[in-house]
């Protein structure tokens, strides 16, 4: 019976420290950005990746297409965590009805100060808050002393808190 010929694999080539080092840093900024889109925090997507805060914010630097995606991944996690709002404000979320220390059932909790968050944000003119300041005028603080400047400046408060 005739053996095989083996046959040798050919050497895989090697990377360099540096080469290793990119292909981590680039697998970093991977994760960073998916933590930012899912909603997370700066530095909870850092601790997730195990860097210090700082780190990104240098590739960001360093990287204007990097920077952009973090950007891109900012405005995915805050339409992430409006539809988890949403949906605890509208849907409503299950919790246990417990009876001496059983659970009998379950009820739906809904968040009216999560709906009326949403509602300002949505339309501000309609359910935004409603005070403003204006001041205008001008004042010559040159010719006051520090007592007659805060007495003046009481003075336009009040006059602002009053219209």
């Amino acid at each position: 019976m005739a053996t095989k010929p083996t046959r040798k694999k050919p050497a895989k080539p090697r990377l360099t420290k540096a080469q290793l080092d990119e292909l981590r840093i680039q697998g970093e900024k991977k994760v960073f950005l998916e933590k930012l889109a899912k909603g997370y925090t700066v530095k909870a997507a850092c601790e997730a990746i195990k860097v210090s805060r700082g780190t990104p914010y240098r590739w960001a630097d360093a990287d204007k297409e990097f920077k952009r995606d973090w950007d891109y991944a900012v405005v995915d996690g805050v339409e992430t965590l409006e539809d988890a709002a949403r949906d605890r404000a509208v849907d409503g979320v299950e919790e246990p009805i417990i009876s001496m220390g059983e659970v009998v059932g379950t009820k739906i909790k809904y968040s009216d100060p999560l709906l009326m968050f949403l509602l300002k944000a949505r339309d501000p003119a309609k359910y935004g808050d409603k005070s403003k300041v204006t001041l205008d005028g001008k004042l010559d603080t040159g010719a006051l002393s520090d007592e007659e400047l805060d007495a003046k400046i009481q003075s336009l408060i009040g006059a602002a808190a009053t219209k």
